[in-house]
Parts: C-alpha cells; structure tokens; sequence
C-alpha cells in the first residue's frame, strides 16, 4: 500500500498529462491486488478511489469524453464496494464526498457527461450520474426525462427504474 500511496503522489506532482496517467494505472494495479488479497483495511480503496478521482480529473480538465464513463463507472463500483465492507470508514465517506463534489460542482464535468450521454444514451451510469447532478441543480424534469430516455432501451434496468421512482416521489 505505501508503494501505492507513493505513486499516487508522484502522480498528483506529475508534470504531463500522460506521465500522470501512466503512475495512476501502476496505483490503481497495485490497489486491485491489494483488494483482490481481501485485506482487512480500507486503505487500498481509499487510495484506488483517490486514484481515480485525480483520473477523472484529468479528463475533466483536458475534456477527454471518450473515457470518462468507464472511470465513472469503475469509481462508483469501488466506492460501492468499500461502503459495503468499511461502512463506517471515514476516508471512504470523505472519499466518497469527494466524487460527488467533483461531478457536481465542476461545469466542465456537466458538459462533458452531457456529451458523453448524448453519445451513448444506453448507458445506466451515465444516466444515474447525470440524473443526480440535475437533480442537485433542481432541475427534476431534466433528471426524469434523462433517465427516462435510457429507460427506452434498458426497461429492465432496476437501478434506473429506483431512480426515476425517487425522482417521481419528489
């Protein structure tokens, strides 16, 4: 974990965008090992997540759509994950926070889930994740017609279908 932590912080030093990149997927493999070992501390999460969270920035920042929805998704699976095994882990619920001030406080990041939804509008994770973000803005009838229209294509879908019913309610 501490070469993890390392690499993560030569990461957030890194100079170039690809420099960068190339020490947060050594993070992130490290950190899976760590996981897959089944380690009893939250540690290696934390440090996958915040791996991913400096990722996404990155996209963010040099508007690369074409990956933010699978570092999106894989984020809130790990975030998932963590919650369920360390649910009272404060560097996990700060971690957490800090997804979600991300995608909701940073315009660019709307923009570029606005992007990437209207190329891929099947897409369960970004239709929950821009729902919320709508949704954070108030605006319920973007919310509800965003998920309403990948629900036009994965009817089944039982996360989509709990959010358009809390939508609904509201």
């Amino acid at each position: 974990h501490s070469l993890a932590e390392l690499l993560f912080t030569k990461a957030n030093d890194a100079k170039t965008s690809l420099e960068r990149k190339k020490l947060l997927l050594e993070t992130d493999k490290i950190c899976k090992s760590l996981i897959r070992k089944r380690n009893f501390t939250a540690h290696p999460f934390h440090t996958a997540i915040k791996s991913k969270l400096l990722l996404i920035s990155d996209y963010i920042e040099n508007e690369e759509t074409y990956a933010i929805e699978k570092e999106i998704k894989e984020t809130e699976s790990l975030i998932s994950s963590a919650i369920q095994q360390f649910p009272d882990e404060p560097h996990i619920i700060e971690a957490e926070s800090n997804f979600n001030r991300l995608l909701n406080n940073e315009p660019q990041a709307l923009v570029l889930l606005e992007k990437a939804f209207d190329i891929n509008k099947n897409s369960p994770y970004l239709s929950k994740r821009l729902a919320s973000i709508y949704e954070s803005q108030d605006n319920l009838e973007k919310a509800i017609s965003t998920i309403k229209m990948t629900l036009n294509t994965n009817a089944g879908d039982k996360d989509l279908n709990f959010k358009l019913a809390l939508l609904l309610i509201r």
